[in-house]
């Protein structure tokens, strides 16, 4: 089990270094009680016309002891656009990122009702064999670059309904 991790994390430590190399802004997030695995934190801001600045949390799932033992891993791209988002906003969000998400060609818009975060994520299931091929890290950039492409379209509509405004225009 260990080994899995380990090379999970090792892979994230390439994709940090590749990440610096193209001078995007990322830390490394070590295990706390709240995120029990290590993730790698990419910083973009200017998104939308908001220039709102988002970062980007990549992590390998943890306790999925079934898939590591076949050689399968599951990357999480997750996006907090806002925390906090008031109650009275719900129901048109809930419905805006339905109206949303049926457009998009990878993940999805949400809101956790019980905390009020309004977020952006996607899974990508991956097979170690090819997490360790050259092409790898080049192809999840680019799956990078389009969630940041439906980040860039959608996070002022929906910021703009969180904020209490009847259109998300």
């Amino acid at each position: 089990m260990a080994a899995a991790t380990d090379f999970t994390d090792s892979f994230l430590r390439q994709f940090q270094q590749y990440y610096m190399k193209l001078d995007v802004h990322n830390h490394w997030a070590e295990p706390t009680n709240e995120s029990p695995y290590p993730s790698l934190i990419l910083r973009f801001d200017e998104i939308g016309e908001r220039f709102t600045i988002i970062d980007l949390e990549l992590c390998f799932l943890p306790r999925m002891e079934s898939f590591t033992e076949e050689g399968v891993a599951i990357l999480q791209t997750f996006a907090v656009l806002r925390n906090n988002v008031p109650p009275s906003t719900y129901t048109k969000l809930l419905a805006e990122t339905a109206k949303i998400n049926i457009q998009l060609p990878l993940g999805g818009f949400g809101l956790f009702t019980d905390t009020g975060v309004l977020y952006f994520k996607h899974n990508t299931i991956l097979q170690r064999d090819w997490l360790s091929s050259s092409q790898a890290i080049e192809h999840l950039d680019r799956q990078n670059a389009l969630v940041l492409h439906q980040l860039y379209l959608f996070t002022d509509q929906l910021l703009n309904i969180s904020e209490g405004h009847e259109s998300g225009r």
